[in-house]
């Protein structure tokens, strides 16, 4: 809208009108001076598109008498980013939570920040995840291992490639063998 198109005109002629009720209700609150903060509402262009907004109001004096600023901040690329962001962490979770296999998220000095526990039954973990998250590797796993990880972690971190290796650790008292996989995730 130009500034002449909507000087003079009630914000609530520029809401769905699903939410005229909502914005005259915070529009009164706010006439009688409570500050409401900042609050998300849709308002409706002149074409009739639907656009996500904050609005930010203020109250000041013009020619003398109270009045209220009101400011729409166009918000809606990103609401349809973060949709698209939630749409997409909610495909990543269903496939790693299809996956049968261990997982781990190390920071660069080997600590444990996170695992994957859904679906995975307790004794495949050698340390319940609750006495090992925080911890490095040299702190949980045999010292052979640890080395190994911490050797293929370093380089996987200069590289930003992936890394495997084959090691043995004993779980439940029977020897097992495993393939790791290790990859870059973030910064650290």
């Amino acid at each position: 809208y130009a500034l002449e198109e909507i000087l003079g005109r009630s914000p609530l002629e520029f809401v769905p009108a699903e939410y005229v009720g909502v914005a005259g209700e915070m529009q009164a609150r706010r006439a009688r001076g409570e500050d409401l903060g900042d609050y998300e509402i849709e308002a409706v262009t002149r074409s009739g598109e639907r656009r996500h907004c904050i609005v930010r109001a203020a109250p000041i004096k013009f020619d003398g008498q109270p009045a209220v600023v009101t400011i729409l901040l166009d918000i809606t690329e990103r609401k349809r980013a973060e949709d698209e962001l939630r749409h997409t962490l909610a495909i990543n979770k269903a496939l790693l939570d299809a996956v049968p296999d261990l997982m781990f998220r190390l920071d660069r000095k080997g600590r444990f920040l996170e695992t994957k526990r859904e679906g995975i039954p307790a004794q495949n973990f050698y340390v319940p995840p609750d006495q090992f998250l925080g911890k490095t590797a040299w702190e949980i796993l045999p010292p052979d291992v640890a080395d190994q990880a911490l050797s293929a972690m370093t380089e996987v971190l200069q590289n930003r490639g992936l890394k495997s290796f084959e090691y043995a650790m004993d779980l439940g008292g029977e020897k097992r063998h495993f393939e790791a996989r290790l990859t870059p995730c973030g910064e650290d």
